[in-house]
C-alpha cells in the first residue's frame, strides 16, 4: 500500500497494526481535539490525518454522542431552544466506553445523531479495529 505522501506500507492485505497471527502489534493512538462549535476541530483533524499519511485513521465526532432527548428536551430542540453545547447534552458514559474499546483494539458501534429529527438513527457506524 502506498500512502498519500508516497510512503510504502507493507501489510500483505492485513491492517498494519496486526501481526501474521492476528495479534495487535501496537496500542492504538487516540488524539483528542476540543473546542467550541465551528472552531476548526475538523479542519485540524483533517490536517493531522494528511500529515500522517496513513489511510486507516478514523475521526470520531462528539456529535455522535448526544444524549437521547426527553420529550421536553425534544420540544425545545424542535424550536431551536435546546442547548447542544452544554456538557449535559452529551452521553459521556457511552463516549468513554467507545474510547476504551478503541484503545483496546476492539470494534465499536458509533451512534448516528440526526439533527433533523433530534434523535439517534437506528443504524450505527461501525469502526473496525
Amino acid at each position: 500500500m502506498t500512502t498519500d505522501l508516497g510512503m510504502k506500507v507493507y501489510t500483505k492485505g492485513r491492517p498494519p497494526w496486526y501481526d501474521i497471527h492476528g495479534h495487535t502489534l501496537n496500542k492504538p493512538y487516540l488524539i483528542g481535539i476540543c473546542g467550541g462549535s465551528a472552531s476548526g476541530k475538523t479542519t485540524v483533524a483533517t490536517s493531522i490525518i494528511e500529515r500522517l499519511g496513513m489511510p486507516w485513521v478514523t475521526v470520531l465526532s462528539m456529535d455522535s454522542f448526544y444524549k437521547v432527548l426527553t420529550p421536553a428536551q425534544h420540544e425545545l430542540a424542535s424550536t431551536n431552544e435546546y442547548n447542544f453545547d452544554t456538557p449535559d447534552a452529551f452521553d459521556f458514559h457511552l463516549l468513554y466506553e467507545t474510547l476504551l474499546r478503541l484503545s483496546e483494539g476492539k470494534s465499536v458501534d458509533v451512534p448516528v445523531y440526526d439533527f433533523t429529527t433530534h434523535k439517534r438513527d437506528i443504524n450505527t457506524n461501525v469502526i473496525n479495529c
